[in-house]
């Protein structure tokens, strides 16, 4: 069992640059649960929205937790808004 990577915490605008930062922290976290902090999210543009379905998607399908917590009422609506809810709903990670 490996230890979960301590939660991310998601800029207030993820700019490209914001993007490749999360990306680098997935990569690093492949092998563990992953849990990022929504708190400061402002707005959650495209690119971003798309790592975050992405890595949804590849955490589960390996078997390990991924979890968006504190998440910001502006990141909900911007999730909501880009057809992404379903990423509001998955449970905390804990494995």
């Amino acid at each position: 069992m490996t230890t979960p990577a301590p939660p991310y915490q998601l800029a207030a605008l993820m700019t490209l640059e914001d993007c490749e930062k999360l990306h680098e922290h997935l990569n690093t976290a492949y092998e563990s649960a992953v849990t990022l902090d929504c708190a400061e999210v402002t707005r959650l543009p495209g690119l971003a929205a798309q790592l975050l379905a992405m890595a949804q998607k590849s955490w589960e399908q390996r078997g390990f937790a991924f979890a968006l917590t504190n998440v910001s009422d502006a990141c909900k609506e911007n999730l909501q808004t880009l057809g992404l809810a379903q990423l509001l709903t998955h449970k905390e990670a804990t494995s």
